[in-house]
């Protein structure tokens, strides 16, 4: 069930979509096990199916972790044997994310409201929840 654009009423998918959806899904976690990319699958079948990009992005990238799992245990044993290299690929990983989220941090911090409201167009999030961010910002301070 998700809810309709109203946010009052909830409807529920019809019979085709959750066919589709539960499809995509399937493949896109046979994709992922083997090469990666079933998010290509899953992301336009939800944006299709009527969800928001945001939420689309969130439920495609959850939905698709019990695949990864399985395929990390499947692979096991290669990654055992390649444990050091996995650990020197983390560090990079780790960092960059790192880097990402602060350079996004300050960019909305310098550029103020207006890059927030520009970001916020941008990724297709509601507007009330950057409200009740700077409303916390507000009432915190700045980290």
């Amino acid at each position: 069930m998700r809810q309709s654009s109203s946010r009052n009423q909830a409807e529920f998918m019809t019979l085709l979509q959750g066919s589709l959806l539960f499809g995509s899904a399937v493949v896109a976690g046979m994709i992922n096990s083997v090469a990666g990319g079933g998010t290509l699958l899953t992301f336009p079948s939800l944006v299709w199916a009527g969800f928001s990009p945001v939420v689309a992005n969130a439920t495609s990238t959850l939905a698709l972790v019990p695949g990864a799992w399985s395929s990390l245990w499947g692979y096991r044993q290669e990654v055992g044997r390649n444990r050091r290299v996995i650990g020197l690929l983390a560090i990079p990983s780790f960092i960059g994310g790192l880097i990402g989220a602060l350079l996004l941090y300050e960019a909305a911090r310098h550029g103020g409201r207006p890059f927030a409201d520009r970001f916020v167009k941008f990724a297709h999030l509601d507007p009330a929840k950057l409200d009740e961010a700077e409303a916390w910002f507000k009432r915190r301070g700045w980290l």
